[in-house]
C-alpha cells in the first residue's frame, strides 16, 4: 500500500504510484529528498485531513491528482518542511487547497474548486508558483497572510474565476507577481490589506467583478502592467479608518502607498484610479 511504501522508504528514495489510493500520505521529517512519481491517472484521496502532509525537506511529488473533503487543507506543509509539486492537480471540497507554513513550489499545477483558499502562505510560509492555474475556489485564489509570509507568483501563473478575490496580501504578508494573469474573479483582482506589501510586474489584471486592484494599506508597486475592464474601479486606494486618538497627516499617508510605473488602466466601469486617502505616485 501507499502507507507502507512511505513507511519503508529511506531518504532520497523514489516511490512510483499508479491507480487510485485512499488515505493520507504523511512524509515525516526523517525522509528528506523523497520523490513521489504518479503514473497517468494516479490519485490520492483523503476523506478527512490532508491528502499530503509534508514535514520533510526537499520532497518532490509529480503527476498526481490530490483530493480531500475535510480538514484544514488538501496539501499541508508545516514550518520546516519543503515540498515541490509538479504537474499535480489539487482539489479540496471544504477547505484550503495548499496551506504552507514552510515552503512549497507549484510548477505546472492546477488548484481548483477548493472550499476556502486555493493557495495560502501563513505564519512566515513561502509559496512559489510557475505556470500554475488557481481557479474556481470559494475564497481568494492565492493569499499571503501574516508577518514574513511570502507569495511569489511567477511566469505563466493564472489566477481566475475565484468567488472572492484573485490574489491577496495582508497582516504583513508579501506578494510578488511577475508576468501573471489575474482575471474574472468575482470581487477584486488584487487585494492588499493593511500591513501588506506587493510588487506586480508585467501583469494583466482583467475583467474582475468589482475592482481590478484595491489597496487599503501597505506598499504596492505596479510596473509595466495593465488593468483592464474592471466592473467598477481600476485601482482603488481606500485606507481603513484610523485608530482613535491624535494622528498626523504623515501617519495617514503611510497607511497606503501605491506607485504606478508604466501602467495602463482602461475600460473601468466607473473610475480608472480612485483615491480616498494615502498616496498614489504615477511615474509614467
Amino acid at each position: 500500500s501507499l502507507v507502507e511504501a512511505v513507511e519503508h522508504a529511506k531518504p532520497g528514495d523514489t516511490i512510483s504510484i499508479s491507480g487510485a489510493h485512499t488515505g493520507q500520505m504523511v512524509i515525516a521529517r526523517t525522509l528528506p529528498g523523497l520523490v513521489v512519481v504518479g503514473a497517468s491517472g494516479a490519485s490520492i484521496s483523503a476523506g478527512k485531513g490532508p491528502a499530503v502532509l509534508c514535514s520533510a525537506t526537499g520532497v518532490q511529488i509529480s503527476g498526481l491528482l490530490l483530493a480531500a473533503k475535510e480538514g484544514e487543507a488538501c496539501v499541508s506543509v508545516p514550518g520546516g518542511g519543503s515540498l515541490t509539486l509538479v504537474s499535480c492537480e489539487v482539489r479540496c471540497s471544504a477547505a484550503n487547497g495548499v496551506q504552507v507554513q514552510g515552503e512549497c513550489t507549484l510548477e505546472s499545477c492546477k488548484v481548483l474548486e477548493c472550499g476556502a483558499y486555493g493557495v495560502v502562505a501563513l505564519a512566515g510560509g513561502l509559496v512559489r508558483t510557475k505556470g500554475t492555474t488557481v481557479a474556481q475556489n470559494v475564497k481568494t485564489g492565492a493569499l499571503s497572510r501574516g508577518k514574513g509570509s511570502r507569495l511569489l507568483l511567477d511566469v505563466g501563473t493564472v489566477i481566475e474565476r475565484n468567488q472572492m478575490h484573485g490574489v491577496g496580501g495582508d497582516q504583513g504578508g508579501c506578494v510578488t507577481a511577475i508576468s501573471v494573469t489575474v482575471r474574472n474573479n468575482s470581487l477584486l483582482g488584487f487585494n492588499l490589506g493593511d500591513g501588506g506589501s506587493g510588487l506586480l510586474r508585467e501583469c494583466t489584471i482583467h475583467a474582475n467583478g468589482m475592482h481590478g486592484i484595491q489597496c487599503t494599506g501597505g506598499e504596492l508597486l505596479l510596473t509595466n502592467s495593465v488593468v483592464t475592464s474592471s466592473s467598477k474601479l481600476g485601482i482603488f486606494v481606500n485606507p481603513p479608518p484610523a485608530p482613535p486618538g491624535p494622528k498626523s497627516v504623515e501617519d495617514e499617508q503611510q497607511r497606503a502607498h501605491v506607485t504606478l510605473d508604466q501602467v495602463e488602466v482602461t475600460g473601468s466601469g466607473m473610475f480608472g484610479v480612485h483615491i480616498t486617502g494615502g498616496v498614489v505616485e504615477a511615474r509614467q
